[in-house]
């Protein structure tokens, strides 16, 4: 998704991840990664009040979002729908692209893995931040692993086919 040059810095992105069956018994699934930036209204990620983003200048709430990081102008975001990462081969070839490209977040569709497997499966990799919704039987799941060093994720809703969150910039290190 290409949003244009971004005039004045960006402080809150939505991004919502969702997974679907096909309709006929032998479609795949599908699944959809939609980020969208919030311009017009900042939301507080823990009480879900808005607030405008243009015009207002004053406010807690305002102040304290405006007061946040921004979000880096170079974030990168790797989505996959992965099928299964349960598969021998699927450790080295997530291992070469987080190398290759150094995301930020990561978002990993269709895991098919237990929470478990799926801590076993990411430790050593460089991200320290992760939310996993667990598949149901052999179907779904969704990982999202992200750098707080660059980035913070606020999860604001879920369901066993999606996740909605809130991406803000990393709080600078004391």
């Amino acid at each position: 998704m290409w949003v244009g040059p971004m005039r004045t810095p960006l402080k809150q992105l939505q991004m919502s991840v969702n997974w679907v069956e096909g309709r006929e018994k032998n479609d795949p699934r599908e699944s959809e990664l939609v980020l969208w930036p919030q311009r017009a209204f900042w939301m507080c990620p823990f009480t879900g009040q808005e607030v405008a983003a243009l015009g207002q200048q004053e406010g807690e709430l305002y102040q304290s979002i405006k007061k946040r990081p921004s979000i880096p102008r170079s974030m990168s975001v790797l989505y996959w729908n992965v099928r299964g990462m349960g598969r021998p081969s699927f450790k080295t070839n997530f291992r070469h692209l987080i190398v290759t490209h150094g995301p930020d977040v990561v978002v990993l569709a269709e895991t098919w893995v237990t929470r478990e497997h799926t801590e076993h499966i990411i430790k050593n990799l460089p991200f320290s931040k992760w939310y996993l919704v667990d598949p149901v039987g052999f179907a779904g799941g969704i990982l999202i692993l992200w750098n707080p060093a660059r980035v913070r994720i606020h999860i604001t809703g879920t369901s066993n086919q999606g996740v909605h969150s809130l991406v803000e910039g990393a709080l600078a290190k004391a």
